[in-house]
């Protein structure tokens, strides 16, 4: 088994399996080859056969981790750490927008460079009583006024959206219906006829 994880990782729960199934009362221990590269963060447990040890990252490397019983058996897996590509920049398309009162719109965002690692974004609104966000960049217009939405990574880096919510008016209803595709339907009626 081969396992890779960051150097800014939280850790990570590592699970074996002890057979015969059933047997109780097992130590195991766990040591690693290397523990300046990953630690040893919880103590084992022994379920039903099932074992468990939280690892820590701690400095990039490669390493074994081993977890062997008293009788000699073991198991090994082989843990890789590395130091994360982090991102640089971030874009939010569009840079400003304006919606009117109970609209939806999506916010698109990129991150870069491409293969950066812990890219998840979080968004949030300066405002919600003016504009709500989802975790997936999905904005509703509440009330009028502006609101600035912003996309950050895990390690800081942001980017921002201006929002002007505006309310419903008759000549902004027309143009906002002006845009909507068109569609077209049809009816056919048959008449069906008998002759005699």
């Amino acid at each position: 088994t081969r396992i890779c994880l960051l150097t800014n990782d939280e850790g990570i729960d590592l699970e074996g399996e002890i057979v015969p199934i059933g047997l109780e009362n097992i130590d195991v221990e766990w040591t690693a080859d290397d523990d300046g590269i990953v630690e040893i963060a919880a103590e084992t447990k022994v379920n039903s056969g099932a074992i468990c040890a939280h690892i820590v990252p701690k400095s990039a490397g490669v390493t074994t981790l081993r977890a062997t019983t008293k009788n000699g058996q073991s198991a090994a897996c082989e843990i890789t750490v590395r130091k994360p590509i982090p991102v640089e920049s971030v874009t939010i398309s569009p840079e400003e927008i304006h919606l009117l009162i109970g609209k939806r719109e999506w916010l698109t965002a990129e991150t870069l460079p491409a293969n950066a690692d812990q890219a998840e974004l979080t968004w949030e609104t300066s405002n919600a009583q003016i504009v709500t966000v989802t975790q997936q960049g999905s904005i509703v217009g509440k009330s009028a006024g502006s609101a600035v939405i912003t996309a950050s990574t895990k390690n800081g880096v942001q980017a921002k959206c201006t929002v002007v919510i505006e309310e419903m008016t008759e000549e902004k209803l027309e143009a906002y219906l002006a845009q909507q595709p068109a569609y077209v339907t049809s009816a056919y009626v048959g008449v069906q006829s008998t002759q005699w």
